[in-house]
């Protein structure tokens, strides 16, 4: 058999298994068909799209956390429970795709309280090479707050609303199978997280029913900032497909 021929079995196989197992949608459909033509190097909308089909959802860590456990390791070496549900929001502002996402992580998953809600942005780089993928930091902490009771307040944003550390940006890149991402080497310091500059090494890797990610701290003088299972990426799955 040819390599294209090759190709388009791969293209029909890939089709069959999303309609059969996951019940995908009439755009993962395209986005698929689109991904997976010869000679297909370059990013378009259609993987923009099938990105968003993939993240927009409720996610969960609960299995890594059950897993760690049963496997006996200490406790400082397992992660902490952590949920996070990813909505796509109407903006002004911003070009591309912007996702809420409502973090839950005292401990309890979708069970317990939402601690805050975050804005992310994702476009198509000018190259057409990767998505980028911002964190957007909304300046008012009280605009901020009200964001867990409407979520529709995005909707209002303005540019002198928000502000971006672009050096902190990820970078995700389709493989053929799923989507890996990461942030540039030694380029973003911040300090949104602490009240002193950091460095932040993020990456991460989407699957259609798996999300994966890896977030490591470290001083300027170079040393690791510990936290509980540091060592390793975060697992989540969809929530809904958790036993």
């Amino acid at each position: 058999m040819t390599a294209s021929g090759t190709n388009r079995v791969r293209a029909v196989l890939s089709i069959f298994i999303c309609l059969i197992i996951a019940g995908c949608t009439s755009t993962a459909h395209t986005a698929l068909t689109n991904i997976y033509k010869p000679d297909d190097t370059l990013l378009d909308n259609s993987h923009l799209e099938l990105f968003a089909s993939w993240i927009e959802r409720s996610w969960d860590n609960i299995q890594q956390i059950e897993d760690e456990m049963s496997s006996n390791l200490v406790e400082f070496e397992r992660h902490q429970r952590y949920a996070m549900r990813y909505t796509k929001v109407a903006t002004q502002t911003l070009p591309g795709l912007a996702f809420a996402i409502e973090n839950y992580d005292d401990g309890n998953g979708f069970r317990g309280a939402m601690q805050r809600v975050s804005l992310h942005h994702f476009m198509l780089s000018e190259n057409r090479d990767s998505i980028v993928h911002e964190i957007i930091l909304i300046k008012d902490p009280v605009f901020r707050s009200r964001l867990k009771d409407n979520l529709n307040l995005l909707e209002e944003i303005t540019a002198q609303d928000i502000k971006v550390n672009k050096n902190c940006r990820l970078y995700w890149r389709w493989t053929s199978a799923r989507f890996e991402g990461a942030t540039k080497k030694d380029s973003c310091i911040t300090n949104s997280y602490s009240n002193r500059d950091i460095r932040v090494e993020g990456s991460g890797t989407l699957e259609q029913n798996r999300f994966i990610r890896h977030d490591r701290n470290f001083e300027m003088t170079g040393e690791e900032i510990i936290r509980p299972g540091h060592q390793n990426a975060e697992v989540f799955l969809p929530s809904n497909q958790i036993n």
